[in-house]
């Protein structure tokens, strides 16, 4: 009797064990990596730079809606420094999808373009007859009879309506317009050179989205083709092969996918196997590093302005250490001497005073380090990594034996990696 209550023990120990682990482990797989608040603020504007009101974000599946200003400001429940994906649309305009890496926040400003506007192109056509649309500045898309398929997989032979827009990567607001990011990267992430862009969207009646179906055995003998333009300004530097990339939403980068031939219309004319947003490419430098500025005035100075810097850095520091020191580096330098700033907590858009934490340095030639006392620092852009982090400042500075003012204070610099 004795060893049946021993055993009995045993098991009611194994049981709380068993019980009190189960519910320990079930703890730890659903707050593993708990999510922090992110913001992610911005602006929806149209192709002439006009605030569209009422736009929709799509964000992990939820939508939000812009105010009458083309603005918003969000609150996520997510672990800062990891990729969200964004959707932005509305009736009468192209949609366009972000993939962003957001840390504590992150600002995104956008371009949708209007269907109105002679960037795009649109007709209905017959599936089984096809047909060939010309946009404004002659890029072209040739689409062949009898390939295509609805969402389900099955042949489709109904009308098709055809949108294709061209993107000059000459306009001022490229970067707003193209989806990805601020800046074209292939999937190993390298900067692309873009000779344009051009994306076709096909849907049926209903605006059901319709598949050109490349492999299709109806008919093989003549594939889609695109034909795209090539801006004046880059026409005698165009190489006369190029690589074709479509935009990858999976892979949240363009892929090379094909080749081009330049022709004599100034067009880079090549053969496609399905519709996304397609540029003719070449593997290109960073992006320009930008510009800084700022006059002083005290001591040795009289209203000197600085400009000349050739070597820029931005970047925002994550600590891993858990001393939660994470904060905003800019720097910049050249035969002007240098200034860096640093602000501590500092990731997005806004208006930052003069404190420990958040402070500014100069060394122009001929001097010591300049240490900014007092005085204001604004973000006015802060981009996603490989866009701009761009602001102004002015103070008031000592050096020890000296005070002066500094004023028409700016600076702009492609954002590094996080370190």
């Amino acid at each position: 009797m004795k060893n049946l209550q021993s055993n009995y023990f045993v098991l009611f120990i194994s049981l709380i064990v068993l019980i009190y682990g189960c519910k320990k482990d079930e703890q730890e797989v659903k707050y593993f990596g708990s999510a922090n608040t992110v913001t992610i603020t911005g602006k929806i504007l149209d192709q002439n730079n006009v605030a569209i009101s009422e736009a929709t974000l799509v964000i992990n599946e939820k939508s939000y809606i812009t105010n009458s200003d083309g603005e918003y400001n969000i609150k996520l429940i997510q672990a800062p420094n990891t990729k969200v994906s964004i959707t932005y649309s509305k009736n009468g305009y192209i949609s366009l999808t972000r993939n962003e890496i957001v840390g504590q926040s992150i600002n995104i400003k956008v371009s949708l373009i209007a269907l109105s506007s002679n960037m795009v192109s649109q007709t209905t056509f017959s599936a089984e007859q096809g047909t060939t649309v010309t946009n404004f500045d002659g890029s072209f898309v040739h689409l062949p009879a009898n390939n295509y398929k609805d969402v389900n997989g099955n042949q489709y032979n109904g009308a098709v309506k055809v949108q294709m827009i061209s993107i000059n990567p000459d306009n001022s607001n490229f970067s707003q317009m193209i989806d990805g990011s601020s800046y074209m990267v292939d999937e190993y992430g390298q900067y692309l050179e873009s000779f344009g862009v051009m994306r076709v969207e096909l849907h049926d009646a209903n605006g059901n989205e319709i598949i050109y179906n490349s492999d299709s055995s109806y008919y093989k003998s003549t594939g889609a083709s695109i034909g795209v333009t090539i801006p004046q300004s880059k026409v005698a530097d165009a190489p006369q092969s190029i690589t074709l990339y479509s935009y990858d939403n999976t892979k949240s980068a363009y892929v090379a996918t094909g080749t081009a031939t330049k022709n004599g219309a100034g067009q880079y004319v090549g053969s496609v196997q399905h519709f996304s947003s397609w540029t003719c490419a070449e593997i290109g430098s960073a992006p320009s590093q930008g510009s800084a500025q700022y006059t002083i005035d005290g001591g040795i100075y009289t209203n000197q302005t600085f400009s000349l810097f050739d070597s820029f850095y931005a970047f925002y520091h994550v600590d891993t250490t858990g001393s939660g020191s994470n904060y905003t580096y800019i720097d910049c330098s050249g035969s002007d001497g240098y200034f860096f700033m640093s602000l501590d907590n500092v990731q997005s858009v806004g208006s930052y005073t003069i404190t420990t934490g958040v402070g500014a340095h100069f060394s122009p030639p001929g001097s010591s380090q300049i240490t900014m006392q007092s005085g204001t620092i604004i973000i006015t852009r802060y981009d996603s990594v490989g866009g701009l982090i761009e602001g102004t400042f002015s103070g008031t500075c000592i050096d020890g034996t000296y005070t002066y003012t500094v004023s028409n204070g700016s600076f702009s610099m492609i954002r590094s990696a996080n370190q």
